[in-house]
């Protein structure tokens, strides 16, 4: 391992399922695992984690997580994950009706203007499009709403 200093990175701070400790240096980050050492090939690490000194370290965990990752070659690669709250229902409902109304109301000003301007020969083709268009339109609404919702659950 060397003669420099090395601090112990906190379990709170890395994410990982084995029991492994990490440690940082200013030559670098080391992973141990039961009695071995490893140290982490800079190439393995992310632009963040490449960023990192002693000087910044602590500013750096206040709100990322470390995430450690076993290659199949047996080296160790680290990923870094910004904490936060992610949206939640009300997001999740705010964009669900943002895609609707995005897409509705374009829709009916083309429909009626088909309409006005065809006839009934414009509504009978509005007639026959219109639930593929709903179920594209309510499935991205869905979506949308899945998406803002579970982001309330990520770390």
């Amino acid at each position: 391992m060397g003669s420099y200093a090395m601090t112990k990175i906190s379990s709170k701070h890395i994410t990982y399922t084995d029991k492994v400790s990490l440690y940082h240096s200013d030559s670098g980050f080391v992973v141990r695992e039961g009695e071995k050492f490893h140290n982490v090939d800079p190439m393995l690490l992310d632009a963040d984690l490449k960023k990192i000194d002693s000087k910044n370290l602590n500013s750096f965990l206040a709100s990322t997580l470390i995430r450690v990752i076993k290659l199949n070659s047996g080296e160790f690669a680290l990923r870094s994950h910004v904490n936060g709250l992610g949206g939640g229902p009300l997001t999740g409902m705010l964009a669900a009706w943002c895609i609707r109304a995005a897409m509705y109301v374009p829709a009916a000003v083309a429909t009626t203007g088909a309409i006005a301007i065809t006839g009934p020969a414009g509504a009978a083709a509005a007639a026959g499009a219109t639930p593929g268009y709903i179920a594209t339109t309510e499935g991205a609404a869905a979506a949308a709403a899945i998406a803002g919702y579970a982001c309330w659950f990520l770390p």
